[in-house]
């Protein structure tokens, strides 16, 4: 609790800087000079010079930044584009930066920006998108542990070359989103939180697709409350994230989505997908791997959907905790799948799952149609439940509950009351088939053999 109210001190402490900053208006040409004599009004309408840790409000004019200055915060309402240029860096603090309007407001002094603070940046546009565009390639600096909140009708032009460290927050509240540039745009490796349904972040344009990696994009990246990345269809991509989250509270029936690309190479051998319970992404990306056996770790307690038509990355899915949906017999890509005891597969594919299966978690089939699980599935130890569809399979050695309209086709040659009855779990109400080639004999009855 102690912790709890010194935290919220602290941010009501920098509100209230922030509020009290004083703010000097600048009254100086289209084109003028930041620190030229007299050109910013006070609030009494005195004409003063810049003073260091005032909050700066610029209307529809370009002005010029030749030494570096540190402003509480930064208000710009351009009518048009307007840009910021000169060879001094920005330093930015609580008060972040305000688009006061709809259009571009245009940051590229070759400084660059300085952030010291927890801040927001905003559009007051009603309609549209107000644009800031940190332009040019230039750096892009914080103190330790900056968080800058996105809000408003934002578009975030992304087009700087920064090296953030992982202790740096970007939070993108819809209906902002976040635009990268082509080229050498980078963020590094801040913790990205995309918030609110529907697309929060775009990669690139027509003539370039972002590789999505620790280094240029996020180490961590938070898909909160429905929101969703998507990559310039048509168009190869790089995804090398090394921790994935999936949280918030999304309205009923909305899930977060990673999708679009043709081709997209994974580039850690390790991606942990932490999907808080309530939650759900969905993941169809055409994916294989550079450089890597490329595996994914499903934690949390929600549920991940592998629904790629077309995934053959390596390394397999080790699903620790909360359900993994396999929805497209490729989705899971041709590596082993490891399900843990507390965990759930649930397999909604139709087609071969060619991927080995272990573990002693519950192996669910539902959907439509025939799926034949083909990998190796004698390390698989688990209790399996038959909801729907047809699922063929060895002979297991642990519990098998057939609910009414589900099939179990059994491969090799079984005797029903010897072999499989057994495996049956009490009030099973499906249809016991025998697989390809085998035989499922009761007495002198072959199959089928309706519970």
């Amino acid at each position: 609790m102690n912790m709890l109210k010194s935290t919220i001190f602290v941010l009501s402490a920098m509100a209230l800087q922030a509020a009290c900053a004083e703010r000097l208006t600048y009254a100086g040409p289209n084109g003028g000079t930041w620190h030229a004599a007299g050109v910013w009004r006070n609030e009494a309408g005195a004409s003063v010079s810049w003073t260091d840790g005032a909050t700066a409000v610029v209307g529809d004019v370009d002005i010029v930044l030749n030494a570096n200055a540190v402003a509480e915060g930064f208000d710009w309402t351009p009518a048009s584009r307007r840009t910021l240029t000169g060879s001094g860096r920005l330093s930015v603090g609580a008060g972040g930066l305000v688009n006061g309007g709809a259009l571009e407001a245009n940051i590229s002094n070759v400084g660059g920006l300085h952030l010291t603070a927890d801040q927001t940046w905003t559009s007051r546009a009603t309609s549209g998108a107000g644009m800031i565009c940190l332009d040019g390639m230039h750096p892009v600096t914080t103190a330790e542990g900056v968080t800058v909140t996105v809000t408003g009708r934002t578009q975030l032009r992304w087009n700087a070359r920064a090296a953030l460290p992982a202790t740096t927050t970007f939070h993108v509240v819809a209906p902002a989103y976040i635009s990268f540039s082509p080229g050498n745009a980078a963020f590094g490796s801040p913790t990205v939180i995309l918030d609110g349904n529907g697309n929060r972040l775009s990669f690139g344009n027509l003539y370039d697709q972002k590789n999505c990696i620790d280094g240029v994009l996020a180490s961590v990246l938070h898909l909160r409350n429905g929101a969703d990345m998507v990559f310039v269809p048509g168009y190869a991509t790089q995804l090398g994230i090394p921790r994935i989250v999936v949280d918030g509270t999304p309205a009923a029936g909305d899930m977060s989505s990673i999708s679009g690309a043709a081709d997209t190479s994974l580039t850690q051998s390790q991606t942990v997908v932490d999907v808080a319970s309530g939650c759900c992404l969905d993941f169809s990306l055409t994916c294989a791997e550079k450089d890597v056996s490329a595996s994914f770790v499903k934690t949390g307690e929600g549920l991940m959907k592998l629904r790629s038509a077309k995934a053959v990355f390596t390394g397999g899915v080790d699903v620790r905790a909360g359900t993994v949906e396999i929805a497209s017999a490729a989705g899971a890509g041709t590596g082993p799948v490891a399900v843990a005891s507390s965990a759930t597969l649930v397999l909604t594919a139709a087609g071969t799952l060619p991927n080995d299966v272990s573990g002693a978690g519950t192996l669910m089939r539902s959907g439509t149609g025939l799926l034949e699980l083909t990998g190796d599935v004698s390390g698989f130890s688990g209790d399996m439940a038959l909801v729907s569809g047809t699922l063929r399979t060895p002979l297991l050695g642990r519990s098998v509950a057939l609910s009414e309209g589900a099939a179990w086709a059994v491969t090799g040659e079984h005797a029903y009351e010897k072999d499989i009855a057994p495996r049956l779990a009490p009030r099973s109400a499906g249809t016991v088939l025998a697989g390809a080639g085998g035989t499922c004999v009761v007495g002198t009855l072959e199959t089928p053999h309706r519970l």
